[in-house]
């Protein structure tokens, strides 16, 4: 039954083309008829026609079963990046097979952009359970000793914090449309904020911090431009030798550019240019081991979602100068 539906219905799209050969047999009927010519002739083309087209509609048939047999079979695949699809017969299938495979082209980038993002989150987090291991370990041990040293204990807490607090602004930079919060805030009450909460990194170390006048109005997002400025802040302190200077102002050639600059051991020229890319470490953090090489991949995404630009300046065993661009881009100033 569903045989004869199929081949009813290719009867039927074929209808234009059995009604011309239905005309022209009438005409040659009446051709026939007028001139008074003997029908014998006639009827043996008709029936020559007619075995024609029906073995020509049978080839017809069997192809367009073929083809749909070949397009069941791309339909029940899983994977949609690799399909082979049929010949392509007339100028609408050709668009439509060329339409599809622009479609696939779109579905492998996208798989590759995915895979390829879950292979970088899947790192990071590898990463991230390393690194938090060790000031816990730090606390678990501050603990077992007899006179509790509450400063240590208070510095390796915050150190679990901070790495906490990267991790969800890791998952928030993912889904950032409902994260943003643009307005006009002042660089000094950001900077200050930062420093209150790091600032038992700044006394175990015994770093000087040298605060200018930051007295300057910019439009940004509060919570991930304190995010960039502590994520600098951290790694100038993790960098800096004990009773070193960090010192936080204002560009005076650039508006509202923040320079955080420090006396540590500087980043070799050959790392510079690769500082920002995902899990790079550079020398100073394989000799450390202190280092995902995530930190400045995760700043260099948020000041682009944000508009602002990053550039750092360092010279070896003199220390690093970094300028966080604060100025607002054309679109927010609209």
């Amino acid at each position: 039954m569903r045989r004869m539906r199929r081949l009813l219905y290719f009867i039927k799209k074929q209808i234009w083309i059995l009604l011309c050969m239905l005309i022209c047999t009438l005409e040659w009927t009446a051709i026939f008829f007028l001139y008074a010519l003997p029908f014998s002739p006639l009827i043996y083309a008709l029936i020559l026609s007619a075995t024609t087209v029906l073995l020509f509609g049978g080839l017809i048939w069997i192809q367009k079963r073929k083809n749909i047999f070949q397009l069941k079979r791309c339909c029940s695949q899983k994977d949609y990046t690799s399909l082979t699809l049929p010949k392509a017969y007339t100028e609408e299938e050709n668009l439509y097979q060329e339409l599809i495979r622009s479609l696939q082209q779109s579905l492998q980038e996208e798989q590759k952009k995915a895979e390829d993002e879950s292979s970088r989150t899947q790192t990071y987090y590898t990463l991230w359970s390393h690194q938090i291991k060790t000031p816990l370990s730090a606390i678990r041990l501050l603990l077992q000793e007899e006179s509790i040293k509450r400063g240590q204990i208070e510095l390796e807490l915050l150190k679990v914090e901070q790495y906490v607090d990267m991790a969800l602004q890791y998952q928030r930079l993912e889904d950032h449309t409902n994260d943003l919060h643009i307005a006009k805030y002042n660089i000094s009450d950001m900077v200050r904020q930062v420093v209150k909460k790091i600032a038992p990194l700044f006394i175990y170390k015994k770093i000087r911090l040298d605060l200018k006048d930051l007295d300057d109005m910019v439009i940004t997002d509060e919570k991930w431009t304190c995010f960039l400025i502590e994520q600098f802040l951290t790694n100038a302190i993790k960098y800096t030798p004990e009773q070193g200077t960090i010192s936080i102002y204002m560009d005076k050639k650039l508006p509202s550019c923040l320079v955080i600059q420090d006396t540590g051991i500087g980043i070799l020229p050959e790392d510079l240019p690769r500082i920002f890319e995902w899990g790079y470490t550079g020398y100073n953090g394989r000799i450390q081991k202190r280092s995902t090489g995530i930190g400045l991949s995760l700043c260099k995404q948020v000041a682009d979602l944000l508009g602002h630009t990053i550039s750092i300046e360092s010279h070896v065993r003199i220390g690093t100068i970094v300028r966080l661009d604060l100025s607002h881009p054309p679109l927010l100033e609209e």
